[in-house]
């Protein structure tokens, strides 16, 4: 009850503790290739689906992106989960939505940083 009631749950069961320090947006990006890699190509929406989650969350990670890309990657997970064969995909969209749900001024903010130095430079 406690997790529904903050927007979460345990999704594929699984538990990762990070602490303040950690690059959450690096995390789920490096998560999302975990996902790809396993991946076993039969469902389209997962196989390209999720290799452009991890395209998106790749230039995230840079902040290499729009601020409008963020909604753009929202739809993506919406249109994968719920739509394959076994529940890999939607393990993959799942912590993508969480990033986007309770981190995403801290991806907006990196790409406000990206592109301040690339002004400087």
């Amino acid at each position: 009850d406690d997790l529904v009631r903050v927007q979460s749950s345990f999704g594929t069961a699984a538990l990762i503790v990070m602490n303040k320090q950690t690059d959450v947006i690096k995390a789920i990006q490096r998560l999302i290739s975990f996902y790809k890699h396993e991946s076993c190509g039969q469902c389209t929406p997962c196989r390209e689906g999720i290799s452009w989650m991890h395209k998106i969350m790749s230039r995230f990670v840079e902040g290499n992106a729009e601020v409008h890309e963020i909604d753009m990657l929202w739809e993506l997970t919406k249109q994968i989960e719920l739509h394959t064969i076994c529940a890999l995909a939607d393990g993959a969209a799942w912590p993508v939505q969480g990033l986007v749900r309770h981190f995403r001024p801290a991806i907006e903010e990196r790409m406000i940083n990206f592109k301040q130095q690339q002004v400087s430079n």
